[in-house]
C-alpha cells in the first residue's frame, strides 16, 4: 500500500453524456465509470488527469487520498451563488483552502498532508458519498462546511487568541459535519466545544407555511417564468426559488445576537471538555477492574 492513491468524481448538476464518458476513458482503462462518477485507484503508476481542469469542466465534487498522507476534497459551485466576501472571511487564515475562479463557476480546493502519513482512513473507498451534502448545504447558505475549514487553523496554532470565530458555533452537529471533521483531522474535543453553540440560522429549511405565503405574493409572470425552468430541468431553478423564500422570510424575522467566542475560549473550552471525557473513561476503567 506504500504506492496507493484514490481518485473519486461526482457529477450532480449535469450528467456525463456517451462523448465525456469516452474523453474520460481515455485518462484511464481501468477506471469504473457511469454517467454521474468517476473512480480509479492505483497501487503503481499514476493518474493522467489533472483534477482542476476535471472539475471545471463536468464534476461537482472531487476525493483524493494517498498512502503518504495527502488528502483533497473540491467542491464546485455556480459562481452566481456564491458571495466571494462571506466566504473569504473563513478562509483568508485558512493554509488548506483556497477558492479557485472556473469560468461560470468557482471550486473550493481543500488540500492537506498529514504527517503521520497512511491509517486506514485513507483508504479513500466510500468516503466521498457521506461528505455529498455539503454542496447542497453550501448552496442553500449553511457555512458551518466553512467554520470546521477555519477551525483548522485554530487546531495549528495560526491565528491570534483574539479572533472571534466567523459564525456563533456550529450546532447542531450532524453525521455529514461531523465526517468532515474527521477528513479535516481535527481534534473531536475542540470540534465539540464548537457545537456546543447554535447559529442564529441553523434551520435552513423555511416552514412551509411562511414559504406558501411568499410564494403567492409572487406576481404571476414570475412564476409562470419559474414554472417553464421547472419543465426545461434548469437545475438551479429550485436553488433560486428557495434562496428568494429564504431571503424574504429571514428579513421578517427578529433574532437574537449570540456572542462569538474568540480561539482563547474556545481552546479553554475544548481542554475542558477532553479533561471531562478523559475523567469519565478513567471513571469507567476503574469501575470495570472493580466488577
Amino acid at each position: 500500500m506504500s504506492e496507493y492513491q484514490y481518485y473519486e468524481f461526482m457529477a450532480i448538476e449535469c450528467p456525463l453524456g456517451e462523448a465525456e464518458r469516452a474523453q474520460l476513458r481515455r485518462l484511464s482503462s481501468r477506471a469504473e465509470i457511469t454517467s454521474t462518477s468517476f473512480v480509479d485507484e492505483y497501487n503503481w503508476g499514476d493518474f493522467k488527469g489533472d483534477p482542476k481542469k476535471l472539475m471545471a469542466k463536468w464534476f461537482d465534487l472531487h476525493l483524493y487520498r494517498a498512502s503518504w498522507g495527502t488528502s483533497r476534497f473540491m467542491v464546485r459551485l455556480p459562481k452566481r451563488f456564491v458571495s466571494r466576501a462571506h466566504v473569504d472571511v473563513f478562509l483568508e487564515s485558512s493554509e488548506i483552502a483556497t477558492l479557485i475562479d472556473a469560468g461560470d463557476y468557482v471550486i473550493l480546493d481543500i488540500y492537506q498532508d498529514d504527517e503521520g502519513g497512511w491509517h486506514e482512513d485513507m483508504d479513500g473507498v466510500g468516503q466521498l458519498s457521506p461528505l455529498l451534502p455539503l454542496r447542497h448545504d453550501l448552496l442553500f447558505g449553511d457555512l458551518r462546511m466553512l467554520y470546521l475549514i477555519w477551525l483548522v487553523a485554530v487546531a495549528d496554532g495560526s491565528l491570534r487568541e483574539d479572533v472571534l470565530e466567523p459564525l456563533p458555533g456550529i450546532a447542531p452537529l450532524n453525521g455529514t459535519l461531523s465526517a468532515l471533521a474527521r477528513f479535516l483531522l481535527l481534534d473531536s474535543d475542540l470540534v465539540q466545544a464548537a457545537a456546543e453553540r447554535c447559529v442564529d440560522d441553523t434551520n435552513f429549511e423555511t416552514p412551509s407555511e411562511q414559504a406558501c405565503q411568499v410564494l403567492s405574493a409572487i406576481p404571476d409572470s414570475e412564476k409562470t417564468a419559474l414554472l417553464v425552468r421547472f419543465y426545461e430541468g434548469d437545475p438551479y431553478a429550485s436553488i433560486e426559488l428557495r434562496k428568494q423564500v429564504q431571503e424574504l422570510t429571514s428579513s421578517k424575522s427578529e433574532t437574537m445576537a449570540v456572542k462569538k467566542r474568540t480561539v482563547l475560549e474556545l481552546c479553554k473550552r475544548a481542554a475542558g471538555i477532553r479533561k471531562e471525557r478523559e475523567h469519565a473513561e478513567a471513571t469507567r476503567k476503574q469501575a470495570k477492574r472493580k466488577k
